[in-house]
C-alpha cells in the first residue's frame, strides 16, 4: 500500500505500525511522508531570538 505525499509528490509507504492503525480505522489516511512531515511540523533550526542581522565583520 502505497500513498502520495501532499508536499512533494512523491510515493511512499507508509509504516507497518501506521498502516495497521489505518486499516483498522484508528486514524486517517496519511497525506505526508516522514521527511515533509517533520520539516512541516519540526521546531525552526533558527529561532527569532537568535537571529542578528548585524554584520560581523563591523
Amino acid at each position: 500500500m502505497y500513498f502520495v505525499c501532499r508536499h512533494c509528490g512523491e510515493d511512499f509507504k507508509p509504516s507497518p505500525e501506521d498502516r495497521e492503525l489505518f486499516e483498522e480505522g484508528y486514524t486517517q489516511k496519511p497525506e505526508y511522508c516522514d521527511e515533509c512531515f517533520r520539516f512541516l511540523n519540526g521546531p525552526p533550526d533558527l529561532e527569532y531570538e537568535q537571529y542578528s542581522d548585524a554584520d560581523p565583520g563591523l
